[in-house]
């Protein structure tokens, strides 16, 4: 049974008008889903939602409740670990393609389901 549901993104107020380049951008779409649903997984707050925004020249992907989102932005950021919550291997090796790529990965402290992916305009993938 499903413990949570599925990811529901919230369109910004502006269209995005970057592009991420990249050698393989499928690596880089797949890398992105599989961070968004690891970070989902760990919560069963339904208001979670992911709201993508196009700032200082990125592209951003923040996944949590609205507060959360906010915090992601305005609030120091703390390291993402990718090995905790026995997700196996696939979201580590999401993360090494992102950062591969040039991106960035965030979280806050005690933002359990909360995340935060910066995707820098003309990023490739390894």
């Amino acid at each position: 049974s499903a413990r949570c549901s599925p990811l529901e993104f919230i369109p910004g107020p502006v269209q995005l008008s970057g592009t991420v380049r990249g050698v393989h951008m499928d690596q880089i779409v797949q890398s992105v889903a599989v961070i968004l649903c690891a970070a989902r997984r760990a919560t069963r707050n339904d208001a979670v939602r992911v709201s993508v925004q196009e700032e200082e020249k990125e592209a951003r992907f923040l996944l949590g409740c609205d507060d959360d989102r906010v915090a992601l932005v305005s609030r120091p950021h703390e390291a993402f670990d990718p090995w905790r919550g026995g997700h196996g291997i696939a979201l580590p090796l999401a993360c090494r393609t992102i950062t591969g790529a040039g991106g960035r990965i965030w979280t806050r402290a005690d933002g359990r389901g909360t995340v935060g992916i910066a995707l820098p305009e003309e990023a490739s993938a390894p």
